[in-house]
Parts: structure tokens; C-alpha cells; sequence
């Protein structure tokens, strides 16, 4: 089952095999174009959309975004037993909004494997996005998830596959560029 919240603030759920996904590209008149995944629900006729849900991620490389779906994919038909290693970092956002330090920090983790001789020109600009991007945070609502979809995805107590920020690195600012098999 997937559930998603709608614009207007308002939840829906739909079964995972009804949602007929598709990507595009968002061909925007300024300087970068993004790939985007998108998922349509679609009336008994198959053929009109009904519902239109986006997957929280975009990007310039088609191939990054990619992989992103393919972690989905693998999620929603395999189980979490099948992606749970590849989850190195969680948002730590559950119940709350994200903290401007942990959003510079993930503004900055884009330029991962970057040459560090960069790293002034990185936190510059990862400074300057920083700010709006504060900003949206604090202005922006926390999202609750209606009671009924709560009590449908209530994890196990001791549910091996449950994952939340608690993985995190407790040194996020050492961490951030230290080489690893992804980067290198």
C-alpha cells in the first residue's frame, strides 16, 4: 500500500500494483532541467488519471534517480529485508521539523567525493540555499498522518527492518566527505 499526502494537505492511500509510474523532465527555463518520478492513479477505465503522486526525489542525472526508484521498486516488491543495508542515513524528522544544521549538512552531502581543495566554494553555497531553505522549514507545516494510516503501518517492537535516525553518524561534520566504496 502506498500513502501520500495530496496539495491540499489531505491523505490518500492506493495499492502499490494500481499506481502506473512514469518519469519526466521538468524543462525549466533557468539553467538545470530535472528528472522526476511520478505515479498515477488511474479510474476503473485504466485509462483516466484520478490521482497523481511524486516520489521525493529529483535530480539532473536520470541514471541517480535511477537507482533511487530501483530501492522503491525492490522495497514495495521484495520487502525491506531486500534494501535495508543500502540505508545509511534516515531524516530526523519523525514528529518534528528538520534543524537548520542537519539540512546544511545535507545540502552539503550533494558534493560528496568532491575534491576537498573545493570545500570553501562548497560551503558557500551550501550556506547561501541554506537559508530559504531554513526558512521553508520553519513556516512549513509537519505533516500527521491520518489515525487509520498510522494504526495500518505500526512497525514490531522489535521489527529488524525498522530504521530511524538513531543509525545516523554522531559526527556528521567529520563524516561527511570521508571516502567510502560509493565515492572513491
Amino acid at each position: 500500500m502506498v500513502h501520500f499526502f495530496r496539495v491540499d494537505g489531505t491523505a490518500c492511500s492506493a495499492p502499490w500494483n494500481n499506481i502506473f509510474f512514469t518519469s519526466g523532465l521538468n524543462h525549466r527555463k533557468d539553467f538545470n532541467k530535472e528528472y522526476y518520478i511520478s505515479g498515477h492513479i488511474l479510474a476503473d477505465d485504466n485509462e483516466t488519471v484520478i490521482d497523481t503522486l511524486c516520489l521525493p526525489a529529483t535530480g539532473p542525472d536520470r541514471k541517480d534517480l535511477e537507482g533511487h526508484w530501483e530501492f522503491i521498486r525492490r522495497y514495495m516488491e521484495d520487502g525491506p529485508e531486500s534494501v535495508v543495508d543500502a540505508i545509511k542515513d534516515c531524516l530526523p524528522i519523525d514528529g518534528k521539523r528538520e534543524g537548520y544544521q542537519f539540512g546544511l549538512i545535507y545540502l552539503m552531502s550533494a558534493f560528496n567525493g568532491m575534491p576537498m581543495l573545493l570545500l570553501p566554494l562548497i560551503f558557500m553555497l551550501s550556506f547561501i540555499i541554506s537559508i530559504p531553505r531554513y526558512i521553508a522549514m520553519i513556516t512549513s507545516k509537519v505533516p500527521v498522518w491520518p489515525k487509520n494510516i498510522e494504526a495500518q503501518c505500526t512497525a514490531l517492537e522489535n521489527d529488524p527492518y525498522a530504521v530511524d535516525a538513531s543509525i545516523n553518524s554522531k559526527h556528521p561534520w567529520r563524516d561527511m566527505f570521508r571516502k567510502t566504496p560509493e565515492n572513491e
